[in-house]
């Protein structure tokens, strides 16, 4: 509700009651100032009440406004920190597991050389890989030693392919994510 200071209608010799002031035609129509909760406001001379409630209501709502879209600043720059977070720990996450890997095969070819250096050589009775005599075993051991590489590379290739997939499917998961944001 508006509570009305007339300023001059004495000077017209009106009463200054308010219904009075309605009666008259004089409502809304002489020079006020209206006190409401958020401070002063200037009627001028013919504005009407419902104006400046407008008026009022307008500016609360930019004020709503700009509240709103501080807001959502506020929750993009958060959901963008929580990304960026991710992307670390997603980092840290492949930096370690390459270094597992890496780890491993260090372990992987260290186990083979000690094998290797157990092995009794090529044409001995007691060689795994000999069975008949002389340059015989010695071309056995090459064969073996083919195939074991063979398989390695086969074992090699199926691992990087299963890495691209698991990449690829990351980066689709991702692409998804970003499509439903």
């Amino acid at each position: 509700m508006l509570t009305c200071t007339v300023i001059y209608a004495q000077e017209e010799g009106v009463d200054l009651a308010p219904s009075r002031l309605a009666s008259s035609g004089l409502a809304g129509v002489l020079k006020c100032s209206v006190r409401r909760e958020g401070g002063e406001v200037d009627i001028k001379e013919g504005e009407k009440e419902e104006e400046v409630e407008k008026k009022e209501e307008e500016k609360e709502e930019e004020k709503e406004k700009k509240e709103a879209e501080e807001e959502e600043e506020e929750e993009e720059e958060e959901e963008e920190e929580e990304e960026e977070e991710k992307e670390k720990k997603e980092e840290e996450k492949e930096k370690k597991e390459a270094e597992e890997e890496e780890e491993e095969e260090e372990e992987v070819e260290k186990k083979e050389e000690e094998e290797e250096d157990t092995r009794s050589p090529a044409g001995t009775k007691y060689g795994w890989w000999c069975v008949g005599k002389g340059d015989e075993g010695g071309d056995r051991h090459e064969e073996k030693e083919k195939e074991e590489e063979e398989e390695k590379e086969k074992e090699e290739e199926e691992e990087e392919e299963e890495e691209k997939e698991e990449e690829e499917k990351d980066e689709e998961n991702e692409e998804e994510k970003e499509k439903d944001e």
